[in-house]
């Protein structure tokens, strides 16, 4: 098990709710730019809000997240806090530039709504690479004076509002992201998101400017990430390739915030799933490359082309969790058989010891899915990756499908893999296994 640093933080189910689809910001990697040029309406009424609030369920245990566009530019913006509060939200956020709050006033009936936590996307300290990023000349000095609002008023409140920074990491602020972020912390802020850009919207039209290449900037990410050895920081990586996270684990992305992307796309998931072809509207070489969301793109495509590549599922099959509980006995009934050696969904509660599998000699015969060749080496067995071939005759519904692909399909190996013989063959680990028991189980096996 990997040395993990924990981070205290409250378990609330999360509920998004979008209050505008105007800016006052023109980012030059903005994801929503298509939708906020396609919008009808740019402030979505009160009262269709406030409904959407009522039919939350158990409240007491969800998060508000209110986002944008900018959440700020809605004119019933304390109403809207103070509603949610009244009707039970546990917690209510606002996504913001935090442009806005460069006037005291409105802060004030924002924090006397009831507010709980603000996050306010700011991608540089440096004013020049801010507002060439936000796109919009004189941006920073409200940004920034907002921001010092929040702080001060924090300090006199008795009610104390959670701060953090939201940044979007691109190759204009990568050269000085650790000194931005120590910017922020003189100012009393331990709590940063760090969200890769994605190449859609605005950042598709800029993708030279904006994207970099992880493997030639490592020292950079790296000087970045030995950041969140600072006990008192809390740092979340969004959207970052975890294999490049090797000795960071404990920073990998939560895997189940993959539906939110996969959801965030729901509408062109459905759309392509009726065409003759599985093409997504964003689908392009270039974006589809720099993508976090690809592999399950590539999953989903497959089982639209009804594609499976899994034969051999009719197969007795044996755990991998219930042999290492008791090997001999496995291997005395099914040795001279042919045999499904399945590596199951992730259990934190199992605690699997997968390098006993080194140890141990398995027959020929026997079908491996779901192992990477380094566990079982130097066996001889065949070696197979789950795809979606057991929705291939089921009513599937996207969600499922979102969930499958986490637990059983969401493969990762590290940059070390590369130079294993079996690289070109091999798909890694679940990322729930290697995210809780560390890059360390996997070890490139050499010529």
């Amino acid at each position: 098990m990997i040395k993990k640093i924990q981070k205290k933080t409250e378990e609330l189910e999360v509920f998004w709710l979008r209050l505008s689809w105007a800016c006052n910001n023109s980012c030059i990697f903005c994801l929503d730019y298509e939708n906020q040029q396609e919008a009808k309406e740019k402030i979505v009424p009160l009262a269709r809000l406030k409904n959407q609030i009522k039919k939350i369920i158990n409240k007491d245990n969800k998060k508000l997240v209110l986002s944008g566009g900018e959440p700020t530019l809605h004119p019933d913006l304390a109403e809207i806090i103070s509603f949610a509060k009244r009707q039970g939200i546990k917690r209510v956020q606002l996504i913001t530039n935090g442009r806005m709050f460069y006037n005291s006033s409105f802060l004030k009936k924002i924090i006397l709504a009831g507010i709980d936590e603000i996050t306010i996307s700011f991608h540089s300290h440096q004013s020049e690479i801010y507002e060439k990023l936000t796109g919009i000349k004189g941006s920073y000095s409200q940004a920034l004076k907002g921001l010092q609002n929040i702080i001060t008023a924090n300090k006199v409140s008795p009610k104390k509002i959670i701060i953090n920074i939201d940044i979007v990491v691109n190759k204009l602020n990568l050269s000085s992201l650790k000194e931005t972020i120590e910017f922020f912390i003189r100012k009393g802020i331990y709590e940063f998101d760090l969200l890769f850009v994605m190449p859609f919207g605005r950042a598709a039209l800029r993708a030279e400017e904006l994207f970099f290449d992880y493997y030639d900037n490592w020292n950079k990410i790296k000087q970045v990430l030995d950041l969140s050895k600072d006990p008192r920081l809390h740092i979340w990586l969004n959207r970052f390739d975890p294999a490049y996270l090797e000795g960071y684990e404990y920073l990998i992305q939560d895997p189940k915030k993959l539906m939110d992307e996969i959801n965030g796309r729901r509408g062109l998931f459905l759309q392509a799933a009726k065409g003759k072809n599985f093409n997504l509207p964003c689908q392009s070489q270039t974006s589809c490359q720099r993508c976090y969301v690809w592999d399950f793109c590539q999953a989903f495509s497959q089982l639209i082309k009804d594609k499976s590549q899994i034969a051999d599922k009719n197969l007795p099959q044996v755990s991998l969790d219930d042999f290492l509980a008791n090997p001999k006995a496995f291997l005395s009934k099914y040795r001279d058989k042919t045999i499904m050696f399945i590596l199951p969904k992730f259990n934190p509660l199992n605690n699997l010891d997968l390098k006993k599998l080194k140890k141990i000699t398995l027959p020929k015969s026997w079908i491996l899915e779901n192992i990477p060749y380094c566990l079982v080496c130097p066996n001889k067995n065949k070696i197979i990756f789950s795809d979606f071939g057991c929705f291939k005759n089921k009513k599937w519904q996207l969600n499922d499908l979102g969930r499958y692909y986490i637990d059983n399909l969401f493969f990762v190996k590290p940059l070390k893999c590369r130079f294993c013989v079996f690289s070109g063959k091999c798909k890694g680990i679940n990322i729930n296994y290697l995210k809780n028991l560390g890059f360390g189980i996997l070890r490139p096996v050499k010529k």
